[in-house]
């Protein structure tokens, strides 16, 4: 037969304390109320009896369900598992329970997966995609772009910091492989990429749309790059895997990295280091992201208009061998 569940009543029993002593040591929001010896002796005594929490009856009380929503377009992204960790780590100890859906890019599949966490009784969702277009969900909602006005942004920042690398190198013939312009991060980088090349004088025109963030993608845009712009002595990559898709490029051209064309990527994704050559990238702690937007959804569940973190993120750039001194012309 089923086990009958232990009630809050039995360990305040067995403690000999007030029902409502041992609701508020059990939870993690109100556990600071109790004396520190006390609510140890009632967690003890509740592991002890094998007590859980009813999150059902729970959420009638307080209408909270303790449960977020985290959607992605693609969970095989390696760039989404420290984003991710970081969301988790976050809601976990604010007492969440994180529920991770991915929709593959398609609207249809992220309408229907927003209704479903909503149905479910989500109290927030964070969503890691393009766009949530013309959706309006009920509960909080908040996206990688909410927390772009904490700060310098972090995309723009970090690809000025790779074109700066690569003037000080003598570079001045430089090109961009911009990643999809629905995508806010990839129109954040392209204008970065604008902004240094004019601050260090240089024409801005060498640009190349990618059809998304992956290596086949960064090979065709270096391929129609390079064909046009023969002359490119750089390419800032919006990506790693645009920047991995490059040297392939280059290696099928006959045409050395770094001797011949310089490659920095964006994301200093795991592995790039053990390419040859070693890719130069542009590092951003992804955990630390996620941690952020996990904070400000929390923020919102509580006060649908708190404001975004006033501190951001910072850029930095890891110098490897894929960069080199610009070979004089001729």
């Amino acid at each position: 037969m089923p086990r009958r569940p232990v009630t809050l009543r039995e360990i305040a029993r067995r403690t000999g304390v007030h029902e409502s002593t041992v609701s508020r040591a059990l939870n993690e929001r109100t556990r600071h109320l109790v004396a520190d010896d006390v609510a140890a002796r009632i967690a003890a005594t509740a592991h002890e009896l094998g007590y859980r929490l009813n999150v059902m009856a729970s959420a009638l009380r307080t209408r909270r369900s303790m449960a977020v929503g985290v959607i992605a377009d693609r969970l095989d992204d390696p760039a989404m598992a420290p984003l991710l960790a970081g969301i988790e780590e976050c809601l976990r100890t604010a007492g969440y329970v994180t529920i991770v859906a991915g929709t593959g890019g398609d609207p249809a599949q992220l309408a229907a997966t927003l209704d479903g966490l909503e149905g479910r009784g989500a109290d927030g969702i964070i969503l890691l995609g393009d766009s949530a277009g013309d959706l309006c969900p009920e509960v909080p909602l908040v996206s990688p772009a909410d927390i772009r006005g904490a700060g310098p942004d972090a995309d723009e920042a970090g690809i000025g910091l790779a074109v700066a690398h690569l003037v000080r190198r003598g570079h001045r013939a430089i090109g961009h492989l911009a990643g999809p312009s629905s995508n806010p991060a990839a129109r954040a980088r392209m204008a970065g990429f604008r902004t240094a090349m004019t601050a260090a004088g240089l024409f801005v025109t060498a640009i190349e749309i990618c059809a998304g963030f992956s290596i086949e993608a960064g090979r065709r845009g270096a391929d129609m790059q390079l064909a046009r712009r023969p002359h490119l002595t750089a390419l800032v990559a919006a990506d790693d895997r645009l920047a991995l898709g490059a040297l392939e490029a280059l290696a099928a051209l006959g045409r050395r990295c770094p001797v011949d064309v310089s490659v920095t990527g964006f994301g200093d994704l795991p592995l790039v280091d053990r390419v040859t050559p070693p890719l130069t990238s542009v590092h951003i702690d992804r955990q630390a992201a996620g941690r952020i937007i996990a904070e400000l959804l929390l923020a919102r569940i509580a006060d649908p208009a708190a404001a975004p973190p006033a501190a951001g993120l910072t850029a930095e750039l890891r110098e490897r061998g894929s960069t080199a001194t610009a070979r004089p012309r001729g």
